[in-house]
């Protein structure tokens, strides 16, 4: 598993190490909690992989180790299906990152990026490929580079809050050993607004949004497919749901009796 510390400002890590199989009897299993957000599992005959999620804010880019202690923010992830999972596993994970604005006042936008390492080895590479609808905002942008040398351009990118929209030369027209991650761009949140990211990892396909990347790993008897996606949305405060319920109930009430009135 793969565990990265970056630092621009304030920058710490978050990490899912997290497997992928096209094989339907090898789903995803044995996932263990290693807490904040951490987990670690297994996928195939012999996957496994991470994903790191990272705010970049203002102040700098954050892991949401760092946001979670952020003053006016607060911040929860959680995993679907819930663990322990069963003994079969799942063929897709969801993780869903929510970061709330706990102020007074509207926060600055701000950019979500998950990086994700497949197989995360020099001797297990992938054959990456990009599925992604530019301008769909579905993400916002993404980046496929070699992991190799350390620090990547990709490190690099991710520190600097923007992500190239390419795929590194090494990665093109052979096997390497794939890191790549998807950006969303965050707007300001109002006070009691909450950012929510949901990242899809699967082993058989599936992804919750029109773009997608994906990383191949062919075996002598298998053939592991991990596909990445994700979508993000911004919720509004519980009180501006009752507030829209209510309004909505107003302006229905309103209608029925304007024709209740007509047929009178």
């Amino acid at each position: 598993m793969k565990v990265t510390m970056k630092f621009a400002g304030a920058v710490f890590s978050v990490s899912l190490a997290l497997g992928l199989s096209q094989s339907a009897w090898s789903n995803i299993t044995d996932v263990v909690d290693l807490g904040a957000g951490n987990l670690s599992f297994d996928y195939g005959s012999s996957g496994f992989g991470s994903l790191t999620a990272w705010y970049v804010l203002p102040s700098g880019t954050e892991s949401s180790f760092g946001v979670a202690g952020a003053s006016g923010l607060s911040f929860n992830a959680q995993v679907s299906p819930p663990l322990p999972l069963g003994p079969g596993g799942t063929a897709q994970l969801l993780v869903t990152f929510d970061l709330t604005n706990t102020k007074g006042s509207a926060t600055q936008p701000m950019k979500f990026i998950a990086e994700v390492d497949p197989n995360g080895a020099d001797d297990r590479l992938d054959t990456p490929a990009s599925h992604m609808v530019i301008g769909a905002h579905e993400p916002d942008r993404f980046e496929i580079d070699n992991a190799t040398p350390v620090p990547s351009l990709l490190d690099q990118n991710i520190v600097n809050g923007q992500l190239n929209n390419a795929i590194a030369p090494a990665c093109q027209s052979q096997p390497c050993d794939v890191d790549f991650a998807l950006q969303w761009n965050i707007p300001a949140l109002q006070p009691g607004e909450t950012s929510r990211v949901i990242v899809s990892l699967s082993d058989d396909g599936q992804h919750n949004s029109a773009s997608f990347l994906s990383a191949t790993h062919v075996l002598p008897d298998d053939e592991e497919i991990l596909t990445f996606s994700g979508t993000a949305q911004v919720v509004p405060e519980p009180e501006t749901w009752l507030l829209l319920g209510a309004g909505i109930g107003v302006m229905v009430l309103g209608y029925a009796r304007r024709r209740e009135r007509a047929r009178g």
